[in-house]
């Protein structure tokens, strides 16, 4: 082979390896992009599980309080009911 043949087929080869190269970043690129997006979805779904667990935690903290003044509620009409009792003179 001559120089000149050998310099061509040098030439076709870092042509074609520049295109590879090309072809291989695009392609990383868009497996980037897919991933992006998948933690980007991610994060989304965690934040809504985060805000729906707030928010339960919320309607227990709320359930707890009213149990409390419901049995506060309760001793307070148990003892009007005694004191009632007590008034017209039952046992």
């Amino acid at each position: 082979m001559t120089d000149d043949e050998l310099r061509a087929l040098l030439a076709g080869i870092e042509e074609r390896l520049g295109a590879r190269s090309t072809a291989i970043m695009d392609r990383l690129d868009r497996l980037q992009n897919s991933l992006t997006g998948i933690r980007d979805d991610i994060a989304t779904n965690y934040g809504a599980t985060d805000a729906a667990r707030r928010a339960n935690d919320s309607k227990r903290e709320e359930l707890r309080a009213v149990a409390e003044m419901q049995v506060v509620m309760v001793r307070q009409i148990n003892r009007m009911q005694a004191a009632l009792r007590e008034l017209r003179g039952e046992p």
